[in-house]
């Protein structure tokens, strides 16, 4: 959105965007707002980026070292704004301090990282080459979306039979 619509309107849609996936996961409210809050700040941060760059949004390849630039500013926001977050739950930036535990997170984390950075610039691709092609970019994050509520899923189950095992 950054690189094909204006500030506010980029701004706007992921809050909304961000509310409505909120809404469909039934988490908690304060954990739904900060998200949005998140997401939406994460957002606003891109857009002050591309703009202090003075990029355009002209349809060429030329500008996509600074998207890449823009996509890294809202991807270094949005791990700032959850870490603080998790410090503040948890007293670790992490939201663990074993060694096991933050190891995972910081994978996690960076993976993650990777592949929105990817994403982001093979959509702005997309973008550039057919605008049609954007219907597209909601499958792999819905697979990501689902992968990780199955991890999620497993890395619980885990951590109840590992509080079984220890109560025997």
């Amino acid at each position: 959105l950054i690189f094909c619509a204006s500030g506010e309107r980029t701004v706007i849609v992921v809050a909304i965007g961000t509310l409505l996936a909120q809404l469909s996961t039934r988490n908690l409210a304060v954990k739904a707002l900060f998200n949005v809050a998140q997401w939406t700040a994460s957002a606003a941060v891109g857009v002050l980026v591309w703009h202090a760059l003075s990029l355009q949004h002209n349809g060429h390849l030329a500008p996509v070292g600074g998207l890449v630039l823009t996509l890294t500013a809202v991807l270094v926001a949005n791990q700032l704004l959850i870490s603080g977050v998790l410090f503040v739950a948890t007293g670790h930036i992490l939201g663990a301090d074993d060694a096991r535990g933050a190891s995972r997170i910081l994978t996690g984390r960076l993976i993650a990282f990777g592949f929105n950075g990817v994403l982001g610039v093979l959509s702005t691709a997309a973008y550039i080459w057919q605008p049609w092609a954007m219907l597209l970019v909601p499958v792999p994050l819905l697979l990501l979306h689902f992968a990780g509520r199955a991890e999620a899923a497993v890395l619980g189950s885990q951590m109840r039979l590992l509080a079984a095992a220890r109560a025997t």
